[in-house]
């Protein structure tokens, strides 16, 4: 008899259905079907090649890997294979991959064969686009006993890990690391200068700049300066650099910036007995604030580079600490965790991140809004006395960016090459699954269904003696057009929730929160007509986006989100809401517009991290009788309400306290409407003037 006659028909089907795979990851198989996946990737220094990690699991035979480009003049015939051998568990992989000149610094669409089963694995991989320039200037050695500065004991560590950490972004994030450590004899004043220059001279639009300086800061005669090698408060021209050029070296930067400031660690006192003298880490704050105006105020919209932030190591009356059980100051340790992505989980919550979760890259807010945490924990942790503490201040960024990269998302798909058939459908059976029981009568049109987040169940019905547990099923229902949540707390989605049709959904008899997973977002409207009245949103990444239509917001409060309301297309009103405490990933505000009308009426802004409200585009923002307390929470220049492009500004009966602005235009000077309004902020509107009329 034929062999065939005894092969059971359904291990063939299972054995040509396991050869069409479509997984990226390593979950388990059969040693028949093996699987790949891309750890990580790097570019070499002149684009001609891509060094690809694998992991590869459940071999059955010995594997030539041949990797090619699709759409490149290489072929399969031109390129080494690497031999795989067999193996249940995952193997590690590392091929090199010729890049043609055509396809240089381009997206590589790239496939691999040869690993048994006609099956080719396929991905993308992207390319870096800019370099990085490093400069870090680390010093311990200053002038001797009468120079004023004693001796520190971590800052060239500082600036050698740093360096260290940042030039292992080649080839990832980056196409070249430029770095430059000048640390003790090299930290001169001549050599620091020519290198500031040369990074400015050569760093384009497309790169980016990373400065530490890590030293004495001191301030006297109302100069700032950061002391060099040999520092000596006889020789400030020759041993030091001053505020200014630190300023002139940050504006003059056309790429993409950080300025690491841990300067500001001198004890000592430079001005003689009696000496009125403002604390260096002011003088040095004030001289980069006015630097920083100045320099934008002369540009056009065009011309501001909004890619950039400083931060010191302490605010005023603060100095910065040194730790021998780190090995380093707490400013820079600070740093080097967030770069390497090993978050203190208790800093990275109150930053308003998730410690655990594996991240592709650090932005430059997640880097400042982590150290502002986690030296403040850190200072509270090793100071011995109050005044030893201190917290790092920063400027407000504009748009963020990514430092370094930490993992990389590939998508891989595994394709099966030649024909082969797929099982046939075997006792289909076309009758529907019956539909679970619902608990209690049809809910009323008119009165729309009712939830519980204590008692309620989602196989109710959703009527009001049978509510539903979650907001979720209480809109997936779609009766009526109104929603009444009981008392409690409703978990939301991880990709939110949307109303795309007029819906009320109001808080009945007592407080009712909306809580959000961690990173995730919290409700979208998309509709005419929405209104939300007398809720609590927490936690999100997002609470409320309102992409369309018109969304009326009545009572309740948004605390503790990353972003609380963002309005980018239709209108919004809100009417004695309070926002408190959001912005805590650095990149938003408490309320940001960027397209449509968006109005506020009554209610408050309270200890925000970044700001009230952000107005974008061409759109009209109207104020009325709102009150802005301490809205400027981690930043250094801070203002409550900031307006950019061509955004318009009506506001009447509204107070500010607690900033360094009550408003601010971040592009042009700005004309607005401002009627009858309270601002005791030290130096009240920038770019922004107007009257009642």
């Amino acid at each position: 008899m034929p062999y065939s006659r005894f092969f059971p028909l359904w291990a063939l089907w299972a054995l040509l259905a396991g050869l069409a795979l479509n997984q990226s990851s390593l979950a388990q198989s059969s040693p028949a079907s093996p699987q790949l996946s891309v750890t990580d990737y790097t570019w070499s220094e002149n684009g001609d090649s891509v060094e690809l990690k694998l992991k590869i699991a459940g071999l059955s035979e010995r594997a030539e890997l041949r990797p090619y480009l699709r759409g490149g003049t290489a072929s399969r015939a031109e390129t080494k294979g690497t031999g795989v051998f067999p193996s249940a568990g995952p193997q590690q992989v590392i091929l090199t991959l010729a890049v043609p000149p055509a396809q240089r610094w381009q997206p590589l669409s790239i496939g691999i064969g040869g690993f048994g089963n006609n099956q080719e694995a396929d991905f993308n991989v992207s390319a870096p686009q800019g370099d990085l320039y490093v400069l870090a200037v680390g010093v311990k050695t200053f002038g001797g006993p009468d120079s004023s500065f004693p001796d520190l004991n971590y800052t060239v560590a500082d600036a050698q890990a740093l360096v260290k950490l940042l030039d292992g972004q080649h080839g990832r994030l980056y196409r070249k690391v430029n770095t430059f450590l000048l640390t003790e004899e090299k930290a001169t004043r001549t050599n620091v200068l020519a290198t500031m220059q040369s990074i400015v001279r050569q760093a384009s639009a497309n790169d980016t700049v990373i400065a530490l300086f890590s030293s004495h800061g001191t301030e006297q005669g109302g100069q700032y300066y950061a002391m060099l090698y040999g520092g000596d408060a006889r020789k400030f021209d020759t041993t030091a650099i001053t505020g200014q050029e630190l300023g002139a070296f940050y504006n003059q930067i056309k790429a993409k910036t950080l300025l690491l400031l841990d300067t500001c660690a001198s004890g000592q006192a430079i001005s003689g007995p009696g000496t009125a003298r403002q604390p260096a880490t002011q003088q040095l704050i004030s001289t980069l604030e006015s630097a920083t105006k100045s320099a934008s105020a002369s540009k056009s919209k065009g011309g501001v580079n909004e890619y950039r932030s400083w931060i010191t190591a302490a605010q005023a009356n603060q100095e910065s600490l040194e730790e021998p059980s780190l090995g380093h100051g707490l400013f820079t340790y600070a740093v080097l965790e967030a770069l390497s992505g090993k978050f203190d989980s208790s800093a990275a919550t109150e930053a308003g991140m998730d410690a655990q979760r594996q991240r592709d890259d650090i932005q430059a807010t997640q880097l400042l809004t982590y150290v502002v945490e986690r030296v403040r924990d850190l200072s509270s942790q090793y100071a011995t006395t109050l005044p030893q503490r201190h917290v790092p201040y920063y400027t407000l960024i504009a748009n963020s960016f990514p430092v370094v990269q930490l993992n990389v998302t590939v998508n891989v798909t595994i394709n099966v090459t030649g024909n082969v058939l797929l099982p046939p459908t075997v006792n289909a059976d076309p009758t529907p699954p019956a539909a679970p029981a619902v608990n209690g009568p049809a809910p009323d049109a008119a009165q729309g269904v009712f939830a519980r987040a204590f008692g309620g169940k989602d196989n109710n019905s959703g009527a009001p003696d049978f509510p539903v547990k979650s907001l979720q099923k209480a809109l997936d229902l779609q009766v009526g057009s109104r929603v009444t949540l009981s008392p409690g707390e409703y978990s939301l989605p991880k990709d939110g929730l949307t109303i795309s049709r007029p819906l009320t959904i109001t808080a009945q008899g007592g407080a009712v929160t909306l809580r959000c997973l961690p990173d995730s977002d919290g409700l979208i409207a998309k509709a005419e007509n929405v209104k939300l009245e007398g809720l609590r949103f927490v936690g999100c990444a997002l609470a409320l986006a309102v992409r369309s239509g018109s969304t009326l917001i009545i009572g309740g409060e948004f605390r503790g989100n990353q972003q609380a309301l963002l309005v980018s297309g239709g209108q919004a009103s809100v009417q004695n809401t309070l926002f408190a405490e959001n912005g805590a990933n650095g990149s938003t505000t408490a309320a940001v517009r960027q397209s449509g009308r968006l109005s506020f009426e009554g209610g408050s802004f309270q200890n925000n991290d970044l700001g009230a409200i952000r107005a974008d585009g061409d759109s009209l923002l109207k104020i009325n009788n709102v009150n802005f307390v301490n809205n400027s929470r981690s930043v250094s220049d801070g203002g409550h309400i900031y307006l950019l492009g061509n955004a318009q500004l009506d506001l009447n009966q509204a107070s500010f306290v607690g900033a360094q602005f009550s408003l601010v235009s971040l592009s042009k000077p700005k004309t607005a409407k401002l009627c009858n309004f309270s601002d005791q902020t030290p130096h009240k509107t920038y770019q922004v003037s107007g009257a009642c009329s």
